[in-house]
């Protein structure tokens, strides 16, 4: 009678609004309750490649206090490549996150914590398509010791953990476009861009 074993791998960190600004995480600025998705791209929940489930969801949790502040989320699996994701129903009326757009500039995995970046990447509208992380490759004894950042994680298992794939938000803009008498208003994201649709051949815009 024999029993096999395989040892595990992690990701996780904090999910955070940028209150004060300053594009990095501040004390008390995490955020519990906003639905986290994990997947494995090429594999799925059944982990063989090829199959109908390649593109579906692995694992679900949600930010919590995990002791040490709100905001912080973890998922645990066999080594691979995941991404991690915000779905769009977070960014919807009635979710944590409605109007708040994912930190602009940022989205690469350096393995640094939030206080030095951000892994937010967006793919679309927040409210449509989500926010999510890069592809991340998670190997035993392969990830980071001791990442500064909030939390702080260390410990036995810290080599297969990935505790630093963090995501910072703040809140859009609002752009008022109003011509023919028809006020349309749009969230547009924090990098500068904007963008209406409106008719006639003149009116007021203010923002």
């Amino acid at each position: 009678i024999d029993f096999g074993f395989k040892p595990l791998v992690g990701i996780g960190n904090l999910v955070w609004i940028d209150n004060d600004n300053n594009n990095i995480y501040s004390p008390n600025e995490g955020i519990n309750g906003v639905l986290m998705e994990l997947y494995k791209p090429g594999y799925g929940p059944d982990n063989i490649a090829g199959n109908a489930d390649d593109d579906q969801v692995v694992q679900t949790t949600y930010t919590f206090n995990g002791g040490n502040g709100d905001g912080t989320y973890l998922f645990g699996d066999y080594p691979g490549t995941y991404i991690v994701k915000i779905p769009a129903s977070q960014f919807q009326l009635g979710g944590p996150l409605f109007a708040y757009t994912s930190l602009f500039g940022n989205g690469s995995d350096n393995q640094q914590d939030d206080n030095e970046d951000e892994n937010g990447v967006n793919v679309g509208l927040p409210n449509v398509d989500g926010v999510e992380s890069v592809p991340i490759t998670l190997s035993v004894n392969g990830e980071i010791l001791n990442e500064p950042g909030f939390p702080f994680f260390t410990g036995p298992f810290d080599g297969n953990i990935d505790f630093t794939i963090d995501f910072g938000f703040t809140l859009g803009c609002t752009l008022m476009a109003t011509c023919t008498s028809q006020p349309q208003t749009i969230c547009m994201p924090n990098d500068g861009s904007a963008a209406t649709m409106v008719s006639g051949t003149r009116g007021n815009i203010s923002y």
